[in-house]
């Protein structure tokens, strides 16, 4: 579309445009955030074939069919920003106190609605992305097996979210948070998390407010306001696993992202696309053994694989300047 005007504002040139902003899920090998975790390996039907076999929680990855976010702020930045600068190195293309919904769906292409024209500075060069997000991310996936799995009533070879809380407890059935049938049966709902904490990028045997990968160009910091990273309830930034109660008062997600090829603002840029990338974004929590020591470890897994829940595993963002 048309630049809509060019204006001098505080002695800036700004470029006036459209944007198009399209949630997509595109194809492309795991990256940092998910290096910890195995591919669920799909072949060429699309069935999940990674031996399912140990004690929960075993994680494997996958596309999902769909995640949601809401987003306070999203912003382009001209270096990779942190809770400490990104207000300073960054120009918001949204930002409000009202979040903005933001949905990928796999095969799919959705525009954002809600974000219709912005301002950026002209002659401007953006390295990276930020998003400040609701805590609360969502993830609907259907998966296909090549045999059967259990879930929390049903047995089948197709398994799914079923719109339930995925911090809960897996210790039997009735705690998972996926179901199994036949693809006729499957009705894929959004699981949530709304977790306080993540695991250390230094060591992941413990809990942090943040996960970067400064190498990669990606940030991940918990904010527990627009400009104040959070905490731990307890006065430590970095506490054991073993308490079970620890939380912490974050409200927001700060991710950054790199944008490659950077992209320049120039007079002649008409319009931006904003991509959603959630691919290898789901983790398939599974237990393939039983075993009375493990509270994890339903007796119904011993001899046909459970499905013990499906939950968000992270998200990249891409930037690209017509």
């Amino acid at each position: 579309m048309d630049i809509k005007s060019l204006i001098d504002k505080s002695n800036m040139m700004c470029v006036y445009m459209r944007i198009a902003i399209l949630a997509v899920i595109l194809l492309g090998m795991p990256n940092a955030a998910f290096a910890a975790f195995d591919q669920c390996s799909p072949n060429a039907n699309g069935e999940l074939t990674i031996t399912m076999a140990g004690i929960a929680p075993n994680l494997c990855n996958t596309d999902p069919t769909s995640i949601k976010v809401s987003a306070y702020k999203i912003g382009l930045c001209t270096e990779l920003p942190y809770a400490s600068n990104y207000l300073q190195v960054c120009d918001f293309i949204y930002d409000s106190p009202s979040p903005i919904e933001v949905i990928a769906e796999k095969g799919t292409v959705r525009l954002i609605e809600g974000i219709t024209e912005i301002s950026l500075p002209t002659n401007k060069t953006y390295t990276h992305s930020a998003l400040l997000l609701d805590l609360r991310k969502y993830i609907k996936s259907t998966l296909h097996f090549p045999s059967e799995r259990i879930g929390k009533t049903g047995q089948g070879r197709y398994c799914w979210s079923i719109g339930a809380a995925t911090e809960t407890g897996r210790a039997t059935r009735n705690d998972f948070t996926a179901e199994c049938g036949s693809l006729s049966d499957a009705n894929a709902k959004f699981n949530y998390t709304t977790r306080r904490y993540m695991w250390s990028a230094v060591d992941d045997t413990i809990l942090a407010v943040e996960r970067n990968f400064p190498a990669d160009g990606w940030t991940n910091e918990m904010m527990s306001s627009e400009t104040t990273k959070a905490i731990f309830n307890g006065g430590s930034i970095i506490i054991s696993d073993d308490d079970p109660t620890t939380d912490s008062n974050a409200v927001y997600l700060l991710s950054g992202r790199p944008i490659s090829p950077y992209i320049t603002i120039t007079s002649q840029t008409v319009s931006l696309d904003l991509g959603l990338k959630v691919s290898y974004g789901s983790l398939v929590n599974y237990s393939g053994t039983h075993e009375t020591s493990s509270p994890l470890s339903p007796a119904d897994c011993a001899i046909t694989p459970c499905i013990t829940g499906i939950q968000s595993a992270g998200l990249d963002f891409s930037v690209t300047a017509k």
